[in-house]
């Protein structure tokens, strides 16, 4: 296995594991056993548990701004596309989000790009809302006290949902994506006209976000010991 490859099934491991019992109950042993090597072999690519939370934040923020939800279709259609992303990575990396006032008061380092990240991603909301309003689909945009009141709902919408749709003991799929969006508009309706309420409830939109969503949450294929344990188990049966 090259050492690229160890620290993907590393990151793809501690994902997991973070996401199931939370980065305080994991420790780099666990991590270490759960790849199938040494904890000797983990230390030579993440010195710490911290590293590894740091090179997840890091690839979270690749994702979330390198695969740019505005650059195609309607207004409509590329909001719609902006909000599965951010509610599918939200999803993926979701100990980070649950974790996310601890973890910036352990790590400044991890602060400061938190900070940097929202601040961008704020950017392309500002984008994506002054585009709806540029084709009719929202009344102007706010003064800016407003406007940063209602992005914090946005965010606090698109970082938590899907945290509540667990509470209810539902499923995590095209229809917890539905109702999200829906409450999204909800948030948005006195802002918008009646043109973008009809427009924004529109199959194209919805339908293509959601496939997106559903995209952003299904896991990578087990790599290493997993996919060796899948294999057998499969084989078994």
């Amino acid at each position: 296995m090259s050492s690229r490859e160890t620290q993907r099934l590393i990151l793809d491991s501690a994902l997991r594991l973070f996401n199931q019992h939370g980065s305080p109950n994991v420790s780099t042993n666990r991590i270490a056993e759960d790849c199938g090597i040494s904890k000797g072999n983990l230390n030579y690519h993440f010195r710490t548990k911290q590293e590894i939370v740091l090179t997840l934040f890091w690839q979270m923020s690749q994702e979330t701004l390198a695969e740019s939800a505005l650059e195609d279709g309607t207004a409509e259609e590329r909001t719609a596309a902006l909000f599965a992303r951010q509610l599918g990575n939200a999803w993926r990396y979701r100990f980070f989000v649950r974790e996310a006032a601890a973890l910036l008061r352990e790590q400044s380092i991890l602060r400061r790009r938190f900070a940097d990240l929202r601040r961008r991603n704020a950017g392309e909301w500002r984008r994506a809302l002054g585009d709806l309003a540029a084709a009719g689909r929202m009344r102007p945009l706010p003064p800016e006290p407003e406007f940063e009141l209602l992005l914090g709902a946005v965010f606090v919408h698109c970082d938590h949902w899907l945290h509540f749709v667990e509470t209810q003991d539902e499923e995590i799929d095209e229809t917890a994506f539905a109702h999200g969006y829906e409450t999204l508009l909800l948030l948005l309706g006195s802002y918008l006209t009646e043109v973008g309420r009809a427009a924004m409830h529109r199959p194209a939109a919805v339908d293509a976000a959601a496939g997106q969503f559903l995209a952003y949450i299904t896991p990578p294929p087990a790599q290493g010991r997993h996919r060796a344990m899948a294999e057998s188990q499969t084989l078994t049966v």
